[in-house]
This record gives C-alpha cells, structure tokens and sequence, in this order.
C-alpha cells in the first residue's frame, strides 16, 4: 500500500463550488464542486469533473462549500436514487458530489463524477484489484476511505433522505460518525472536517492489510466500530439517521400516522432508506403505500425543491 499512501501524503487539495455568473451559468458550471489544482497570480485552476481544467478569480468560487460523496457502482440506479440525492442537496445542504463506477445518467441534480477525477493513478490500481464475493462492497468502502482522507466532507450512501441541514451536525467536530441502533456504528454517514484527519489516513494506509476479498464487513462498520476511540463525535442517538432499523425497512413503506414535522421536532436529520435489504427482498418503492413515510418525504422534499426538473446535467 506505500505507493498509495505516498499520493495520499503529496495530495494537498481544496474543494471549491462554483459561483452562478456569467459565463458560467451558460457554460453549465455554475453550481459544480471542483479541485483546485493551482494558484497563480490571484486565479485558481479548477478541475471540474465532466467539464476539465478552468481559471477561475477567487470572487468567482466559493471556499466555504460542505462537500458530500456519494458512489454507486454496478447496474441501473433504483427508483429511490434521485429523490436522495436531491434531499441531501436541498434539505441537507450539502454540495454532492456523486461518482459512478457502471451507469450512464442523463440528468443529474449534483456534480457528476468519474473514478478518474477523484483517485490517483496507485489508488485506482488498488480499486481495480478488489475482488472476490464482496467486490462492489468492498470497493465502496474503499472509495469512502479515499475520498474522506483526500478531501474531508461528507460521505453518505446513496439510500440516505436528508430532512435538515447537516451543518447542524458537525459545528466545531473534526470527525463524526453514527450508530445505527445505539451499540454498533454504521459508515453509511460519516465526516471529516478537512483532509488528514488521523483516523482516515490510518485507513487508507492499513486498507489492504486489513482486506479479505472473500469476507464481509472487514473495512466496513466493523472496523469504524473497532477505531470508534479516533473519531471526535460519535451519536448514539440511532433514530437522527437510522429511525427504523433494517430488520424493520418495510415499515418505511407501510402506512403510518408519522408525519415529516413530527421527525424534525424529534432530532431527525435524515432516514436510511436501506437499500440493500429493498434489494435482497426486490422490494419496489413504487409499491410503498400513499400514507407511508417514504411518500411523504418524497412529498416534503418536492414542497422545497426550486425547480421541477433537474438542471445539472454531465
């Protein structure tokens, strides 16, 4: 793994969100997250994924974005993909930053991007050699491991329907991370305030010593849970991501008298959808109940969504 966490040490990055003006706007940059690669004399170079390199004044980006990756690899998105990305957008206020190992989208809320645009040429020579029964598992966690040691932010899996700005979450915190029923911690949010924060380098650089192609769960939850004395905030509290467990997922999608308002009173940021189990069961989300709480999230978060149609397109 030297060769990886050698790039990991010389990576110096910063994450920056582009201003809406002109000619940004026309040009579809406005909005996007970027690398910035360079400073000279008072411009930065940006690497926008999709769209290249770009100068860019200083007035022009804005340094305060609060990114969040997010990674989907191996066949066609579910029905539930979009309306998750674009509550972690609008209802979470983050600055999503999806990447897609597989699939081709048209239309896309969020910042787009490839394997290439955010791991080395060593990292993704590590990526690619994952294998075994637990390969796409695997490679999404290293992929988690990657980007929050590179670029700090938030990591949050693609099942996740943010309801109120994360921000909340993490004032004056340099890592945090959630239980997922008040005992065992989950990697399905978790966040690093910058890049470097300790307990992610030690990720990155022990990963493949810790791997086993043909087990489960060893560079997941279990070892967050294991490394649970590094992180600055961990939140017991399960129901602010986690309001019903995975063994319970389909009452998510059966009726209830719950409503949105109810769960911003009590604490809730946002609701795992557990997209793994609706998998494994082939359980449809077009199936879920009018009176449930996934539609009335669905329904909360078009009361704020801006526009009709997504506008972000690769």
């Amino acid at each position: 793994m030297q060769e990886a966490q050698d790039s990991l040490i010389r990576w110096n990055v910063k994450l920056v969100r582009i201003r809406s003006f002109f000619p940004a706007n026309d040009l579809g940059l406005s909005g996007r997250i970027g690398i910035v690669t360079e400073e000279f004399n008072d411009q930065l170079r940006v690497h926008i994924p999709g769209k290249g390199l770009w100068w860019f004044f200083p007035e022009e980006v804005d340094m305060q974005c609060l990114p969040c990756f997010t990674f989907w690899t191996g066949g066609n998105v579910p029905d539930y993909f979009f309306d998750c990305l674009e509550s972690l957008h609008f209802l979470g206020g983050l600055d999503v930053v999806l990447c897609l190992d597989g699939p081709k989208l048209d239309r896309v809320p969020v910042t787009v991007a490839s394997l290439e645009d955010l791991l080395s040429r060593s990292e993704l020579r590590v990526y690619h050699s994952l294998k075994g029964r637990f390969v796409e598992v695997n490679r999404a966690d290293y992929f988690r491991i990657v980007v929050l040691a590179k670029y700090g932010g938030f990591y949050c899996d693609t099942d996740v329907f943010a309801i109120r700005p994360f921000s909340e979450l993490v004032k004056d915190v340099s890592t945090y991370i959630a239980s997922e029923d008040g005992l065992h911690l989950s990697n399905g949010i978790v966040y690093a305030s910058s890049p470097h924060q300790p307990v992610f380098d030690y990720m990155y650089e022990h990963f493949l010593e810790r791997y086993r192609p043909d087990t489960f769960n060893l560079v997941g939850p279990r070892w967050y849970s294991e490394l649970v004395y590094m992180f600055d905030k961990v939140d017991y509290v399960s129901k602010r991501h986690y309001f019903v467990g995975w063994r319970e997922f389909k009452k998510l999608f059966e009726p209830t008298s719950i409503t949105v308002e109810e769960l911003l009173q009590e604490g809730v940021y946002s609701v795992h959808l557990w997209g793994e189990m609706l998998r494994r069961t082939q359980f449809r989300v077009s199936d879920a109940h009018p009176d449930s709480l996934f539609v009335k999230l669905t329904r909360y978060l078009e009361s704020k969504r801006p526009y009709v149609h997504s506008v972000i397109t690769p």
